[in-house]
């Protein structure tokens, strides 16, 4: 039975919360009596299930298609709540979404403990998750101002490399941990935990191979033989073949999902980070956090912030940076490490399929390609 004393001046709260949040593209309306009960069920599960009282305030994070994120102020505890519209969200772990987010939170905390925030309840019925609320400001905002980008940089560096370091006893573990814990919750996955949607790239690639955009052939025709061997490289980089080549990430490298919770010391490379947002939670080829990178995070939303520095000395300097302490190579070995490449197209390839053509730093254009295996 929910009290009502749980959710009092509820009514008065969700107005002023509607009213304040700005739709983006693609949102739901909020002002709607659907949408304000979907927000009183929030609530009154979060209340119960963290048994924190009484409702103080809340704020609409988000309101998108495919899930509603709100932060919940209770008389003893604040908390993210965050509800999964697809119905089948909490028995279907293809694409991003719950089961992803629930387990990979989870998951995640066990590689590297305290780098996320936590998970503090999951409720199946309702689809709903109750996750730590962590104070902070988004490491993107940093990349804003050109004298503080490099640090900002080397604090991105500095949150991934433990995620990247493959050989690990926790990365290996929570691997293993995550797919497990996937099979069990969605027995019908061919391959529990893998990266979400993984034909996009190869679909990406025969866009890329009509518009003749390959990287280092534009302009060209391909042979039926040079197809298959870049289809070939690109299900390497997706199904990567052998365990030590795959990591377990949030999926989502973007700046903007880390958050900076020292906010006295922010010029620093040391700055105390929290990831947030796992609900693309996956295992993958170690190379792809550095793929992104070097291309500028070319999907995240905000990624203009960051190709106009892609180019400069500092941020390959950075690359190599990562090259070293994650995979245990020679800086000076990475443009002519042919996997990564691979990678680099595979994520071009992905981007392609979602509509989205992006330019190849000059940096990276003398990156061995995956003709040169």
């Amino acid at each position: 039975m929910v009290h009502e004393s749980l959710t009092d001046g509820f009514s008065s709260l969700c107005e002023k919360s509607c009213a304040l949040y700005e739709l983006q593209p693609g949102d739901s309306p909020v002002m709607t009596p659907k949408f304000r009960a979907l927000l009183q069920m929030m609530v009154t599960l979060g209340a119960t299930r963290l048994e924190a009282g009484a409702l103080e305030n809340m704020e609409i994070l988000s309101a998108g298609m495919r899930s509603v994120v709100v932060r919940g102020d209770f008389e003893r505890q604040s908390a993210i709540l965050k509800y999964f519209r697809r119905k089948d969200s909490a028995v279907n772990s293809g694409g991003f979404g719950y089961l992803r987010e629930k387990h990979g939170l989870i998951c995640l905390n066990d590689t590297v403990p305290g780098s996320f925030s936590r998970l503090l309840f999951a409720e199946d019925s309702q689809r709903v998750l109750g996750i730590e609320y962590v104070p902070g400001r988004s490491l993107a905002d940093y990349f804003l101002d050109s004298a503080q980008a490099q640090a900002a940089l080397s604090s991105w560096i500095d949150f991934w490399t433990p995620f990247a370091q493959q050989n690990s006893p926790q990365t290996k573990g929570a691997i293993f941990d995550f797919a497990h814990r996937l099979a069990q919750a969605d027995p019908a996955a061919s391959t529990p935990g893998m990266i979400a949607s993984p034909q996009m790239a190869l679909k990406g690639l025969i866009k890329l191979v009509e518009q003749r955009k390959i990287p280092g052939r534009v302009g060209e025709s391909l042979t039926p033989i040079e197809l298959d061997q870049l289809q070939q490289q690109l299900k390497s980089i997706v199904f990567p073949p052998r365990s030590e080549l795959t990591i377990l990430s949030s999926g989502d490298f973007s700046p903007h999902n880390i958050l900076i919770t020292d906010l006295e010391n922010p010029s620093g490379s040391n700055m105390g980070s929290r990831g947030i947002d796992a609900e693309g939670s996956a295992i993958h080829h170690r190379y792809l956090p550095l793929a992104e990178m070097l291309l500028g995070f070319p999907s995240a939303d905000d990624s203009g912030r960051y190709s106009r520095f892609v180019s400069s000395t500092w941020w390959l300097d950075s690359a190599r940076t990562l090259y070293e302490r994650a995979f245990g190579y020679p800086g000076s070995q990475m443009l002519t490490d042919p996997l990564l490449g691979a990678t680099i197209l595979t994520v071009q390839c992905v981007l392609a399929e979602q509509g989205q053509n992006i330019s190849v730093p000059q940096t990276v254009t003398a990156l061995t390609t995956p003709f040169d295996l």
